[in-house]
């Protein structure tokens, strides 16, 4: 730890120790972390990268962690986090071209192409995560995804080499992508639309209050919890089994949208991943169904 520590006061990375992970997650649930770092530039975040690869220190890479569960332990090994990773600017070559970091909030990018007339992301507006995440998972809403609008990205492999691929190389498939939990992604590039303000507004506004109406976001959560099975709903396949409102602990299926787990205020990571076991073999038993998590369990 002191020569991690001392690295990071050299190279002018800012970090915390005793990192309090439940205000982090959109679950809020979480101990501590001994060592939280926050990279402001790429080359600082390559620095801390090769830093612990070198010295095959184990580490994690997170985003705004709204689709992660922490343990009801501390995290002893680091974590990085892309929160000041922030950059965003259309390609002086191209102005369709839209260049952002990978800490960019998926709301603060919509946003910011909204604002010259460029659109074409407005399904991603909502999503509570942030470009990395959303590259790596392959997020989507509304029958769209990112590999839609996605052009190429930058990033570190598990060598620690800095490559750049392109929209096909991310081998992009329901909600996954090449990349694993050992590649950290630096920056994506997107293809925006020329589109009417107004419009693009108006497709924000739409959709944002479709997702308020639909989805249980007063209560933290880490949003749909499994992913969709071909041919069939979560939600309905989980109604169908009677555990809408079903609850263990602190975690409850949500009674507004059946493919949620809410915190009720007190859940646990161990509630959450019960109730999760609970609900996969309920709908097994009923459906022959194997459900598959969208949730990234960290330990």
């Amino acid at each position: 730890m002191e020569e991690t520590i001392s690295f990071l006061e050299n190279n002018d990375i800012y970090f915390t120790e005793s990192e309090d992970l439940k205000l982090r997650s959109s679950f809020r649930i979480g101990q501590k972390a001994d060592l939280a770092i926050f990279p402001d530039s790429d080359e600082k975040l390559i620095k801390t990268v090769l830093f612990f690869k070198k010295r095959s220190v184990k580490y994690l890479i997170l985003g705004r962690c709204s689709n992660v569960l922490f343990p009801d332990y501390n995290i002893n090994y680091p974590l990085i986090f892309t929160d000041r990773l922030i950059s965003l600017q259309f390609d002086d070559d191209n102005p369709n071209y839209l260049i952002c970091d990978s800490g960019v909030s998926l709301a603060k990018l919509v946003n910011f192409a909204a604002q010259y007339g460029f659109g074409g992301m407005e399904f991603a507006g909502g999503i509570p995560g942030s470009v990395g995440g959303a590259v790596c998972m392959n997020a989507g809403a509304y029958g769209k995804n990112i590999s839609d609008v996605l052009l190429w990205t930058d990033y570190i492999n598990q060598d620690g080499k800095v490559l750049k691929i392109s929209n096909k190389e991310h081998s992009f498939g329901y909600r996954k992508s090449i990349f694993t939990n050992n590649d950290v992604i630096i920056r994506s590039c997107f293809f925006m639309k020329k589109m009417d303000i107004s419009d693009i507004k108006n497709e924000i506004r739409t959709l944002s209050l479709k997702r308020r109406n639909s989805q249980p976001l007063e209560f933290p959560s880490a949003g749909s919890v499994f992913k969709r099975p071909d041919g069939y709903y979560v939600g309905a396949m989980v109604d169908e089994c009677g555990l809408k409102g079903f609850n263990i602990g602190g975690a409850e299926v949500s009674k507004k949208h059946s493919g949620f787990i809410i915190n009720t205020g007190n859940a646990t990571a161990s509630d959450v991943k019960e109730l999760i076991s609970f609900v996969r073999q309920k709908v097994y038993d009923k459906f022959k169904v194997n459900l598959e998590c969208e949730i990234r369990f960290i330990d």
